[in-house]
C-alpha cells in the first residue's frame, strides 16, 4: 500500500482523498448526512424549501435534501411545506412549480401525504437579490415601482 494511500485511509493526509461527496463512508458525507437526517428528522410545522429556478435540476433527488432530509421529514410533525422556486433577476428562468424537477419534488410530497404550496419568484426573496446586487437592471425597474407607488400613497 502506497504510503499516501495509507495516510488517506487512516484519515491523516485529507489532500489525497477523494471529493467528500463521493464516497458515501467519507467522514466528512457521513457527518453531513447523520446532521441532515436529524434536522428533518425534528422539523416541525410549516417548512420552507427554496430552491434555484435558474439552473436545471433544481430539486436533485441526489442531493443531501433530496436523498436524506425529504425522505426523513415527518407528515405527522411537518403542518405544510412551502416550495419557493426564485430564478436569478436576469434568469435564465428554466424551471418553475409546474416544470421541470419541481414537478418531481411535488409527486413525492403527495405521494407521502404532505400539505404544500409551490411559489415562483416569490417578491421577497427577490428583494433580497436586489439588496446583494442594486445596480441590476430588475431591481431599478422594482426601486422605480417601488418609488411611484410610496409617492402616490403619500399625495
Amino acid at each position: 500500500m502506497p504510503f499516501l494511500s495509507l495516510y488517506c485511509e487512516t484519515g491523516f493526509d485529507f489532500s489525497s482523498c477523494p471529493e467528500w461527496s463521493s464516497c458515501q463512508n467519507h467522514p466528512v458525507y457521513s457527518l453531513w448526512r447523520q446532521a441532515s437526517q436529524t434536522f428533518a428528522e425534528l422539523a416541525c410545522g410549516n417548512i420552507t424549501v427554496l430552491l434555484n429556478g435558474s439552473i436545471a435540476n433544481a430539486f436533485d433527488k441526489k442531493s443531501m435534501f433530496g436523498s436524506v432530509e425529504l425522505d426523513s421529514l415527518n407528515p405527522q410533525s411537518v403542518d405544510y411545506v412551502n416550495i419557493k422556486v426564485v430564478a436569478n433577476l436576469e434568469g435564465p428562468y428554466i424551471e418553475s412549480c409546474s416544470q421541470g424537477s419541481v414537478l418531481d419534488l411535488i409527486q413525492i410530497l403527495r405521494s407521502r401525504g404532505f400539505s404544500w404550496t409551490c411559489t415562483d419568484n416569490d417578491q421577497t426573496l427577490m428583494i433580497l437579490q436586489c439588496i446583494q446586487d442594486p445596480k441590476e437592471s430588475a431591481c431599478q425597474t422594482c426601486a422605480n415601482s417601488l418609488s411611484h407607488r410610496q409617492c402616490l400613497t403619500s399625495n
